[in-house]
């Protein structure tokens, strides 16, 4: 979920007094026929991305297709809630190979019990639905204006979102640091 909150706080910062972002990720700019040509480094990057997508990114295209099918099956399974979320703190963390030594187990099944407990595995996936249909589109001129911290993960490359180099970033968030 961190490039879902880099996304909306830029929007925020548009329409709002903001005086400083945080934020785990840049969004892509948005390119068009008077944007400039791509760097070696920003094609690269594109083509990690691309990859990512497709060894990784089902899950994206199930949830902007179809969140509430995969709601309803894992609100009905308790072992398929288990494994869906379990997955995702393995894969979108730098565990390595033992995810309990990272994340205590009573974390994870307090995780676990909220989604259960209360049927709400769908609202989360709801955003992406959301942001594929409903978001407004940005433009090339979309910018971020004030100073912005991106905080890069040591893992990036299971996370490639939070790893476009600088000129990229600066291309969206020019005063990113």
């Amino acid at each position: 979920m961190r490039w879902w909150t880099t996304g909306a706080r830029a929007r925020l910062r548009r329409r709002c007094a903001v005086r400083g972002l945080d934020i785990a990720a840049v969004v892509d700019p948005s390119l068009d026929d008077a944007s400039a040509p791509l760097m070696q480094a920003e094609r690269a990057y594109q083509q990690q991305v691309q990859q990512w997508s497709a060894d990784e990114g089902a899950y994206l295209h199930l949830q902007a297709t179809r969140p509430q099918t995969v709601a309803d099956a894992l609100n009905d399974s308790p072992v398929g809630l288990v494994s869906w979320i379990v997955e995702k703190f393995r894969y979108w963390s730098d565990a390595g190979p033992d995810l309990w030594a990272v994340f205590p187990l009573d974390m994870l099944l307090d995780n676990l019990n909220i989604y259960w407990s209360t049927q709400t595995v769908g609202s989360p996936m709801r955003l992406y639905y959301a942001s594929r249909h409903l978001r407004t589109p940005r433009t090339s001129s979309d910018r971020v204006t004030v100073p912005t911290a991106v905080c890069m993960w040591p893992t990036c490359a299971h996370w490639p979102f939070s790893c476009s180099g600088r000129a990229w970033r600066r291309a969206t968030c020019p005063p990113c640091v």
